[in-house]
C-alpha cells in the first residue's frame, strides 16, 4: 500500500497533527533543467529534460554560427512562498546528507 502512515507529528498552535501521505498516484520524471519565475503570491518551478542529442549544430547556410539546445519543460510547479521556503530547506538537508554519502 502506497500510504504511509505513522508519519512525524506537526505542531499547530497547541495541537499535534499526524500527516498521511498518500502516493498511490505519484509519478516519476527526471529533469535537468529548471526555470523559476515568481509573482507577489506564487513561485513558479519549470522543469524539463536536455539530452545532448538535441543540441542542433549550426546552418552554414543561414550564416547562424551559434549552437541550439532544445529543452523540454514538461512539468510545472506552482507554490506559495512559503512551500518554497520549505522546499528550499528540504533541499538543503537532503543535498547535504547525499554529500556525506558521496564522501564516504
Amino acid at each position: 500500500m502506497s500510504t504511509q502512515k505513522n508519519q512525524p507529528t506537526v505542531p499547530t498552535e497547541g495541537r499535534q497533527i499526524r500527516v498521511a501521505l498518500n502516493s498511490a498516484q505519484m509519478t516519476t520524471s527526471y529533469a535537468n533543467v529548471f526555470q523559476t519565475r515568481c509573482t507577489a503570491e506564487e513561485i513558479v518551478l519549470c522543469c524539463g529534460l536536455s539530452l545532448p542529442e538535441n543540441l542542433n549544430k549550426p546552418d552554414a547556410a543561414d550564416g547562424a554560427d551559434e549552437e541550439l539546445l532544445a529543452v523540454d519543460l514538461d512539468r510545472r510547479i506552482v507554490m506559495n512562498p512559503a512551500s518554497a521556503r520549505r522546499l528550499l530547506l528540504a533541499l538543503d538537508r537532503v543535498l547535504k546528507e547525499q554529500a556525506a554519502l558521496a564522501a564516504r
